[in-house]
């Protein structure tokens, strides 16, 4: 049993990859690429119909230092200092404006996803002007990856909107599930490249390569597909 719970925790990994093949010193350039092709694709054309579905006018999604919200890393990553909020406003246009506040460093730079650079301190400004009738927020009762707005962040979130538009925020749970199971053509060309690695490595894993009869152990056979992966 324990070579299955290894195995689910592989092809995990191996489709989190994105281009999961042997890397070349050409190989992490092109893999950042395709990472950055998959996040642009999302956002312009996920994104719109998600929102617009669900009723959302702007998603705001907040993380922090040390506690970044689980779809961070789809929506560009970069380094948060003390807070950071991406914010995605639907402004009755073909696509959704996007604005990152206190978020930056270089791999952020180096795949440019938003219109707007801004600080956390115009984050009320910007949310009036904008006049949203929905905000939806990452509150969730039953999916995971769409409950990564902690207490203290929501807290925070509020006092710095105010009453008037703090009362707006609603959960954004079903938008969440929505983006997120919805690929676009470069993310479902990702997948099957990451699900033809995991093939080769579960049938070398399986074969004389690996396994002498009697003698290995499972868990080795794991460790085996482990360091594949790593190579």
């Amino acid at each position: 049993m324990a070579f299955g719970r290894w195995g689910l925790g592989f092809g995990a990994a191996a489709v989190l990859l994105a281009v999961a093949t042997p890397a070349t010193a050409q190989e992490a350039r092109q893999r950042w690429e395709q990472l950055c092709q998959i996040r642009k694709d999302k956002l312009d054309l996920i994104l719109p119909e998600a929102m617009r579905e669900n009723r959302i006018d702007m998603w705001i999604v907040a993380s922090r230092e040390g506690h970044d919200d689980p779809n961070a890393m789809l929506l560009g990553g970069g380094y948060v200092g003390d807070i950071g909020y991406y914010v995605f406003t639907d402004r009755g246009e073909g696509r959704i404006e996007r604005a990152a506040f206190g978020i930056g460093g270089a791999a952020f730079d180096q795949c440019p996803l938003y219109d707007l650079r801004k600080s956390p301190a115009d984050l009320k400004a910007f949310i009036a002007e904008r006049n949203p009738t929905r905000i939806g927020v990452n509150i969730a009762s039953e999916i995971g990856t769409a409950d990564g707005l902690s207490y203290s962040l929501h807290q925070k979130l509020v006092e710095t909107l105010g009453p008037e538009l703090a009362q707006r925020l609603v959960p954004a749970e079903k938008l969440v599930s929505d983006f997120r199971s919805r690929h676009a053509a470069s993310e479902i060309a990702a997948f099957a490249r990451a699900g033809e690695f995991s093939r080769t490595i579960a049938e070398r894993a399986l074969s004389n390569e690996v396994i002498t009869p009697g003698k290995t152990t499972t868990g080795e056979v794991a460790w085996w597909m482990m360091e594949e992966l790593h190579k």
